[in-house]
């Protein structure tokens, strides 16, 4: 089985190589073969649902991307990319056959009717409130590294699953918070894809960790919140780095148009959720003995 599970691994990395060269029907049939070998893996139809997406096969990208997420309903691009695929028809090639239109619905589809029937009742977001943790960095991006070569990446994956533990668990008697991760394991995940995950899934908070890189003398927690201009030179200088990894993005986020009034709506909207991001910072700080005044700056704001 172990034997099984690394030949997928190498295949999967073969077909995504071949994917980012630009051989999108070759990194089919390698991807074919990782998903045969491992059935159970959710990246490996991520990547095979990209793959068939790009070859211009939309109806089996749809379906390798419904697989990964029955494997994994927290795959925030998996969801997103299906939300792509079906705002036109996706033509059924011959010989795949139609489902009945008595097919049973998936479970995951059940729970989000019901989701949206209480909803409609209520007008309130149903269960838990739901919290997205964005481990910084990953795969190629490894983000800043220590003395001892350790990575950031894998310590923000790690923090951000002690995170999820302690917010999950029931307290004097209140139920946890949901968690959603943009990512699990070691790989690439675009910047803008981590922040669509949130809106796809209707999140109350979005956090993204990162390990900064101090100087000496200088340790603890540094609070940054998003704000359409940065508070300070500082401030931008940090939102430049984190964002610097977007030049080297293959997949890049979906333009859709839009007519003034949504996008003078969209700029309201930015702005007040930018307050209150900062009074959350502010909360927090609070609770965990952060001074937000540490040097003159107050809480760091940016892009």
């Amino acid at each position: 089985m172990l034997a099984a599970t690394d030949a997928s691994g190498d295949m999967a990395t073969k077909g995504r190589e071949l994917l980012l060269s630009g051989k999108p029907g070759e990194a089919v049939t390698a991807l074919k073969e990782a998903a045969r070998l491992d059935p159970a893996n959710p990246w490996v139809f991520n990547l095979l649902g990209r793959a068939y997406s790009q070859a211009g096969q939309p109806y089996q990208a749809a379906e390798s991307f419904r697989t990964a997420l029955r494997i994994d309903p927290s795959d925030g691009y998996s969801r997103m990319m299906l939300d792509m695929l079906s705002q036109s028809p996706i033509p059924v090639p011959k010989g795949e056959g139609r489902p009945t239109r008595h097919a049973r619905k998936s479970q995951l589809e059940e729970d989000a009717a019901r989701e949206f029937q209480a909803y409609a009742a209520s007008g309130k977001p149903p269960g838990q409130r739901l919290i997205v943790l964005d481990a910084g960095h990953g795969g190629t991006d490894k983000g800043v590294s220590g003395a001892s070569g350790l990575a950031e990446k894998a310590v923000t994956l790690e923090l951000a699953k002690k995170l999820a533990q302690a917010l999950a668990s029931t307290v004097d008697g209140k139920t946890g918070m949901r968690v959603l991760f943009t990512r699990e394991t070691d790989h690439d995940q675009p910047l803008w894809a981590r922040a669509a995950t949130a809106g796809l899934f209707g999140a109350d908070l979005f956090i993204s960790l990162h390990c900064t890189a101090s100087l000496p003398g200088h340790s603890g927690l540094e609070l940054y919140t998003y704000a359409p201009e940065a508070s300070d030179a500082q401030a931008q200088a940090v939102a430049d780095m984190e964002n610097g990894v977007t030049r080297f993005e293959r997949s890049l986020p979906p333009r859709v148009p839009l007519p003034s009034a949504p996008v003078f709506l969209a700029s309201w909207q930015t702005r007040r959720l930018a307050g209150a991001s900062r009074l959350l910072a502010e909360r927090l700080a609070t609770e965990l003995g952060v001074s937000l005044q540490s040097g003159g700056r107050g809480a760091p704001q940016g892009g």
